[in-house]
């Protein structure tokens, strides 16, 4: 076992110089551990120099952890597990020397995987260790960071994006990335990261071209807890782990599984970021714990007979693989020269690492270490805290999902090489017997249940658009390549040089249809009303003359004299109209007929300033006051008719006058100012005002007792 060592190992006293020797690893004192199934020496208080290692222990695969510290003469020697070196104890390449011969893909990967530990190495004040290209191992998909560096200044963002600049050569796109950093469009790491992973679903696609999967009850078990699905496509899988008596952990792992199921199946086709896709998957742990919850409180379980169930579960899209779990069964990414644990078991024994209170070693002595301190149904709503993660693939490996009954004592950090990488090569199908045949034979206490994934990377896309980069407070989608924009640009500028289509009217029901109707059937009532023939009513003075007293009509006894009528030049020829004869006395002298050519004088005009009179009604004029009604209209010749031709004459004016005007004429007198009195009675009345904001007076309604006289067609004969 090989371990790398902070200070001097070489000072180390001789018991502990014989277990622990330094080997040549260049510039890097790494040590290795001659008895490794010994104890370790353990002490109670963790020097300050590893607190950070330990407070990051969710970043497990990029940060190493201090596994024990040894006393020597001067400071305590560190012992760093987890760090970027191989089986044998040889140092991995860091990030400036393998950066030219990496893919797009593997770029990508590392400095996603950078950004994301930048938030947090802030908080703790060694966000400086990654500024260092020297101090960032690299195999395959991972980074690692080789040591923690204390911050002398809090660094920024911007200096993250300087540190990538050095990296020679940069991708346009990339190199467009770093300058809006550099320029500070990009002021958020989880920003950074959202436009990292499109750019990386642009690169490359990829998809997974086999699975496998199984349980078993175990050797010691009576029934089995564990349950899993996964899509037949391979887009996502899960594995729940139950507990809780009487048969409780079976029902709460079922239905955690058939709940996750339909969130994650529900997730393809719907074109979400991977910030998105991470945030329904935690979503999704959420209601399948919160079901569970209300399921226990129903049955009124507490203590250990509650049930709940550990899960992890994966979905993955392109390149990127999203990964989320609750408890302490694990994922694992397989590759041609490594394992790598990417979860980070929910127990008592790292939760005593992440408050950096111990070492690993003593950690992992902890009696009730093993205690869950999450799993879905045992947490109240809103208390649940998953760890959702994504990593981008560029290369052919293998994604194990399992229960701890394939993975308790290390059994897959121990036999992947001769278990699992072999199957990078070989079909999945029987591998399923064999590792539950491993874990009978080197387990057996607990059930197993896995599901293993091969993942192929797919064909890579042309990396020349810039990436996208995600603006608060919603992240933008994936970038559309530049191609595209073009072609899309160069349409808008045609059409903009096109006039725009008059708007098609909406389809259906037109909702004016009703009102038209209405108003037509009111026309034509209207216009059938105005040309049936209106009887005539005499109206006499009453007897008092006091302005408010009460107008009565009274009808005027027939005389048996012609009554005189009205010359017919007294009214102009433009709008003559049908003269009522008034009554005159009897024996009186006949009036004298009206010269040629006199007209009467047009009424005086509107006693308001500001109100104006339509062109379209000037001229136009009513009878003298003084008319009065008679049974007999005198022609226009002189010979009188009867009421009956007068009727006749009267209707075909009226159907004439509308015919001409297009409909019902006001009179002039209607507009601007007051009316003058036709009768005695219209005289005593008081008139209604004028409004002043009135152009065009509403039309005169015909009455019983006084019928509306129409001015005549000027264009007819009379």
């Amino acid at each position: 076992m090989y371990y790398l060592a902070i200070g001097n190992p070489q000072k180390l006293a001789t018991p502990l110089a014989e277990r622990y020797q330094q080997v040549p690893a260049g510039l890097l004192p790494v040590v290795r551990d001659l008895s490794p199934h010994q104890p370790h020496p353990s002490r109670e208080e963790l020097p300050a120099a590893g607190r950070p290692y330990q407070r990051l222990n969710d970043w497990r695969w990029a940060v190493p952890e201090v596994f024990t510290f040894l006393e020597g003469a001067g400071e305590p020697c560190l012992l760093l597990s987890n760090a970027p070196l191989d089986d044998d104890g040889v140092p991995w390449g860091h990030l400036a020397e393998h950066w030219p011969q990496a893919s797009a893909l593997q770029q990508l990967g590392w400095l996603s995987q950078i950004a994301k530990l930048w938030d947090p190495c802030v908080e703790q004040k060694v966000a400086s260790s990654l500024l260092l290209p020297a101090n960032i191992g690299v195999q395959g998909w991972q980074m690692r960071l080789f040591y923690l560096k204390a911050d002398a200044d809090a660094p920024t963002l911007r200096q993250l994006a300087a540190c990538w600049r050095t990296l020679s050569p940069l991708s346009a796109p990339l190199a467009s990335l770093v300058g809006a950093v550099e320029a500070g469009q990009v002021s958020r790491a989880a920003d950074l990261v959202e436009a990292l992973e499109s750019m990386a679903l642009l690169t490359a696609t990829g998809r997974v071209t086999q699975m496998s999967a199984a349980t078993d009850v175990g050797r010691r078990r009576k029934n089995n807890e564990d349950c899993f699905a996964h899509d037949p496509a391979g887009r996502y899988a899960v594995v729940c782990d139950g507990m809780g008596g009487h048969e409780g952990g079976e029902v709460a792992s079922r239905m955690a599984t058939e709940s996750l199921e339909r969130d994650l199946g529900a997730l393809a086709g719907q074109g979400l970021t991977p910030r998105e896709i991470r945030s329904r998957l935690a979503e999704a742990l959420g209601k399948a714990n919160a079901r569970l919850w209300e399921t226990n409180q129903q049955q009124r379980r507490n203590g250990t007979g509650r049930m709940g169930t550990t899960v992890v579960a994966c979905y993955q899209d392109g390149a990127l693989l999203h990964v989320a779990h609750v408890g302490d069964s694990r994922i694992y990414l397989v590759n041609r020269k490594h394992c790598q644990q990417i979860t980070v078991d929910h127990d008592l024994t790292q939760k005593e690492i992440s408050r950096a209170r111990t070492t690993s070693a003593a950690a992992a002595l902890i009696p009730t270490g093993g205690t869950l301190t999450q799993a879905l149904g045992l947490m109240p709503e809103g208390t649940l805290q998953p760890m959702v993660q994504s990593f981008i693939l560029p290369e052919e490996c293998l994604v194990l999902l399992c229960s701890d009954g394939l993975c308790d004592g290390d059994l897959v950090e121990r036999s992947w090489k001769s278990a699992l990488r072999p199957l990078l090569d070989r079909d999945l199908a029987p591998a399923a017997p064999a590792l539950i045949d491993l874990a009978l034979r080197e387990l057996g206490h607990d059930n197993i249940t896995f599901v293993l994934l091969r993942y192929m990377p797919g064909a890579a896309r042309a990396a020349d658009s810039p990436p996208t980069i995600p603006q608060r407070p919603r992240p933008q989608t994936q970038q559309i390549p530049a191609a595209v924009v073009d072609a899309a640009a160069a349409r808008a500028a045609t059409a903009s040089s096109i006039p725009a289509a008059r708007p098609t009217p909406p389809t259906g029901r037109n909702p004016w249809l009703p009102i038209a109707a209405v108003a037509g059937i009111i026309a034509v009532a209207a216009g059938a009303y105005l040309l049936l023939p209106q009887p005539a009513v005499r109206r006499e003075a009453p007897t008092s003359t006091t302005e408010n007293s009460a107008v009565r009509p009274v009808p005027v006894p027939e005389t048996s004299t012609p009554p005189p009528t009205l010359p017919a030049a007294s009214v102009p020829a433009k709008t003559q109209a049908a003269a009522v004869a008034a009554p005159r006395p009897t024996g009186g002298p006949a009036p004298k007929p009206a010269k040629p050519g006199l007209t009467t004088p047009p009424p005086p005009p509107a006693t308001n300033p500001e109100t104006r009179v339509p062109e379209q009604m000037q001229g136009q004029t009513r009878l003298p006051p003084d008319a009065k009604k008679s049974g007999i209209v005198e022609q226009a010749d002189g010979q009188p008719e009867t009421k009956a031709s007068a009727r006749k004459k009267r209707r075909a004016r009226k159907l004439q006058e509308e015919n001409n005007s297009g409909g019902l004429v006001l009179p002039k007198a209607s507009v601007g100012a007051q009316p003058e009195a036709t009768t005695v009675a219209d005289k005593i009345a008081p008139q209604p005002p004028i409004l002043e904001r009135s152009l065009i007076a509403p039309p005169v309604q015909p009455t019983r007792s006084e019928p509306v006289l129409l001015p005549p067609n000027t264009s007819s004969t009379p």
